[in-house]
């Protein structure tokens, strides 16, 4: 409870009330105010009031109001007195509240569920929907709509009220476009009832069967309600012009503009709610995602903080101001969430919650859109999973590895795979995969392990599709486990018997590829005879031996591939084609681009570390290799990336005076 003291006294009402001014220096006429109370204002709505600069009240109606989610209020401006314009709020009643039940409020639709059966009664269901609380509230341009911005497409009731403005005093022939029914009342008085689907789409039909309505000039009270069961669904009003039945233009209603609210106070403690403001929406896998603007409504005080948690289990903290995205496999998904404010423990002194129902007003982008997807994705690196429902991670996954960044999966699949990764096939291996790549720098010991699992995950023969995707992605994990096993754990001497046990059951490509390792062994130990020999017997292994046109055009491929994917910063899938060009030539090690291009990967990674370790051990067994300048240039970056600039000063210098004219000395 806020502990609001009824009294007459504006001060003494405010003392226990959360307060936000209406950030408008507007007057004259009527506004809407749209905010969450996050809980914190009583089911009625009878705690909210709006006051003037000198505290006296200002006439307000409550257009929809729910104590767990969004009030819409329409505030009459026209006779106050002066600014600023006050929103006071809390769990009591507010002596001042000025409610004025005739306000308009335009143009104001309200949608409802649960319509089941024919309208048959169309006063019984006015007045039903004068009491019933909205799926949603929205303000809109017009009367044209197709579809339920807060739900299903079936069994639901759009309400639309407001004003029009006529210019010119006459007769107008009126009608309405609909399906399944529709009621339209001027003035209070019902113009148009249809209680069937008005079919007819042809300019003189829908005049025959229009309504000649007399309006005066000035301004009307419009009310369209339309109902919808099933089937397609349409509602639209309408004006037939010069023969032609054409939509009832915006210019005619009237639009009260909505208001934003400033920063809260609240005078007996701290002022916890927030506002949420609805992004856009975007589809990919099956899955609709919805991004959220959240803000609290005031700092938190000093020594404390925020943390905001949401009904999938997702969490955030620390920030006043966050952008969410929530995952729902249907339209009709509304979001639960909860701020806190947690003290230096982190135990929480107060919260506000609200339940948020998705507006479908805005078009669903598609995950195409790469921009924007980046943007979601980002957006889900920057919460925390450890309390997501499992399908919700899964959602969050999918989307988050679109633009192939480990680094924004990894909060979600440590989550994941910690609860549910005993089990989920080639999913959840792609999962170990990327999260083991994103270890890989601060904790190779942890991502070997990562690798490991994933490396026992399929071997054997089978020809389908999807096992041969598997077992390409065991034999990639254990030639990943071996790399760090040689570059990173020291632990290079272990290598042979591991790559022994591995081989069995492993396609020719892979066991090339787990051989290419051996070589790397000797390259690493700087024993040049040893790498060549270890890297042709793994040749041998792989079968690229006989057609060497073939194969001369087969590299060459997998040299333009890793170029392109390089220049579009495919991570993964750039490591991946790498270690297929391992695989089919494992000389290449030595003596082509594979290892240029393989520290390049290493450096876009930012692991500068591994990269050094790939230009070093090349340069010291192959001196003359036809991309020794770019082996020193890169090499001398990774050196100055991990603090040895002498070493790198060292390598310009050889680079300077072994290849003077080179482009590289000049970068």
């Amino acid at each position: 409870m806020l502990g609001l003291t009824v009294a007459v006294s504006g001060a003494a009402v405010e003392a226990g009330a959360i307060v936000r001014p209406l950030s408008t220096k507007v007057t004259g006429r009527i506004v809407i105010v749209q905010f969450y109370g996050g809980g914190q204002i009583d089911k009625a709505g009878r705690g909210i009031a709006i006051v003037d600069a000198g505290g006296e009240s200002v006439p307000f109606r409550i257009v929809s109001h729910d104590a767990a989610g969004r009030t819409s209020l329409a505030v009459d401006l026209r006779a106050a007195g002066a600014g600023p314009f006050r929103l006071r709020y809390g769990t009591d009643p507010d002596p001042q509240a000025n409610v004025d039940a005739s306000l308009p409020a335009s143009l104001v639709l309200r949608t409802f569920g649960g319509a089941r059966a024919p309208m048959r009664n169309p006063s019984a269901m006015l007045r039903h929907l004068d009491r019933a609380k909205p799926l949603g509230t929205a303000l809109i341009p017009n009367v044209y709509l197709a579809h339920n911005p807060f739900g299903a497409d079936h069994h639901f009731v759009t309400d639309v009220q407001g004003l029009i403005r006529v210019s010119d005093a006459g007769t107008y022939r009126l009608f309405s476009f609909h399906d399944d029914a529709a009621l339209v009342l001027i003035d209070g008085k019902v113009v148009i009832q249809q209680l069937a689907a008005s079919g007819s789409r042809d300019s003189a039909a829908i005049e025959r069967t229009s309504t000649a309505v007399s309006l005066s000039a000035g301004e009307h009270a419009l009310r369209y309600v339309h109902l919808q069961r099933e089937g397609a669904t349409a509602a639209v009003l309408g004006i037939v012009r010069d023969g032609r039945a054409v939509p009832l233009p915006r210019s005619w209603y009237v639009h009260h503009a909505p208001v934003r609210l400033g920063p809260a106070r609240r005078d007996d403690g701290p002022a916890i709610g927030f506002d949420v403001e609805q992004m856009d929406r975007l589809a990919h896998g099956g899955w609709i995602y919805t991004r959220f603007r959240l803000r609290a409504i005031a700092p938190a005080p000093a020594g404390a903080q925020y943390r905001w948690r949401f009904g999938d289990g997702v969490t955030r903290a620390g920030k006043a101001e966050v952008v969410h995205v929530a995952a729902g496999a249907g339209e009709d998904q509304p979001v639960a969430m909860r701020l806190e404010l947690v003290d230096s423990a982190g135990v929480a002194q107060g919260n506000a919650t609200a339940v948020v129902r998705p507006s479908m007003f805005a078009d669903i982008e598609s995950s195409d859109r790469v921009a924007v997807r980046d943007e979601y994705a980002h957006a889900i690196s920057e919460a925390r999973y450890d309390d997501g429902k499992r399908e919700a991670l899964a959602a969050y996954y999918q989307l988050a590895a679109l633009p192939e960044r480990p680094v924004l999966t990894a909060p979600v699949a440590e989550a994941y795979l910690g609860r549910f990764g005993r089990k989920g096939g080639l999913f959840v291996a792609s999962m170990k995969m990327g999260l083991a790549a994103h270890l890989a720098r601060d904790d190779p010991g942890r991502a070997a392990e990562l690798y490991g699992e994933v490396a026992r995950f399929a071997t054997g023969t089978a020809r389908d599709e999807t096992a041969q995707r598997a077992r390409w992605m065991a034999d990639r994990a254990a030639a990943e486990q071996l790399d760090l096993m040689i570059f990173r754990l020291g632990r290079a001497e272990q290598v042979p018997r591991k790559v022994r046990a591995m081989v069995a059951g492993r396609s020719p490509r892979g066991i090339a590829l787990l051989k290419s390792k051996l070589g790397d062994v000797h390259r690493f130990a700087g024993d040049a005879e040893k790498a060549l020999a270890a890297y042709r017997a793994a040749q041998r292994a792989a079968s690229r031996r006989a057609d060497r046109r073939r194969s001369a055009v087969l590299e060459s491929a997998h040299r333009e591939t890793a170029l392109s994917l390089l220049t579009q910063r495919r991570y993964p899938a750039l490591r991946a084609a790498l270690l297929r060009w391992e695989a089919d030539f494992p000389e290449a090690k030595l003596g082509g681009d594979l290892s240029l291009l393989t520290g390049r990967y290493f450096q876009a990674i930012g692991d500068p570390a591994r990269a050094e370790a790939e230009y070093r051990t090349i340069l010291k067994l192959s001196p003359n290799h036809p991309n020794a300048p770019e082996f020193l240039f890169r090499h001398a970056e990774c050196l100055d990336e991990l603090g040895r600039a002498d070493e790198a000063a060292t390598l310009r210098r050889r680079l300077k005076s072994t290849f003077p004219n080179h482009p590289m000395v000049t970068w």
